[in-house]
């Protein structure tokens, strides 16, 4: 029951992403894929450089994410608005409300380009870090069902239709 396997140790699992910022809060049990951080733009917002990125007006986050510290780095922080959710970033993007916004590849694809049916060859974008996705555990001895699932992961990972994905939005596995 639910109560027991609070009691087992790293019975609880998530995918999330490691950096810098949150490489000492887990136990980086599995390897999903690794993606890029982009700045996204659309239409005639072109983003080449740093220069570009500091002419921009105002970087949709979401909130919570360590894309804030990626773009503290390359020394926009007031340029930083936070949302709560990718969508609603996407629909002030979309809007004209914000000039771009933060996100990793695979998301920002299926975000800018898949849900607000902007033409692939309009949306900019300008990497500003590196991102890798991982199954984490807390600190302690692996349970059972959790090696089973990192086995399944990895079975399922290792098909070429999963492979196929992670090359068409340009991830790595």
């Amino acid at each position: 029951d639910v109560y027991k396997r609070q009691q087992v140790p790293n019975a609880v699992f998530a995918a999330t992403g490691r950096n810098e910022f949150t490489e000492k809060q887990f136990n980086w049990y599995f390897p999903v894929y690794s993606d890029d951080v982009f700045v996204f733009t659309l239409r005639d917002r072109k983003i080449t450089s740093d220069a570009d990125l500091k002419a921009l007006g105002k970087i949709n986050v979401r909130r919570g994410s360590p894309f804030v510290a990626y773009l503290e780095k390359k020394g926009v922080a007031d340029k930083i608005h936070e949302t709560n959710d990718w969508v609603q970033g996407a629909q002030m993007l979309d809007a004209g409300r914000v000039d771009a916004m933060a996100l990793t590849g695979l998301i920002g694809r299926t975000n800018i380009v898949d849900l607000q049916k902007v033409p692939e060859a309009q949306v900019n974008r300008y990497k500003v870090g590196d991102i890798g996705w991982f199954m984490v555990t807390k600190p302690g001895a692996v349970s059972a069902d959790l090696e089973a699932f990192r086995k399944a992961m990895a079975a399922e990972k290792a098909k070429p239709a999963f492979q196929a994905v992670l090359k068409q939005f340009g991830v790595r596995p």
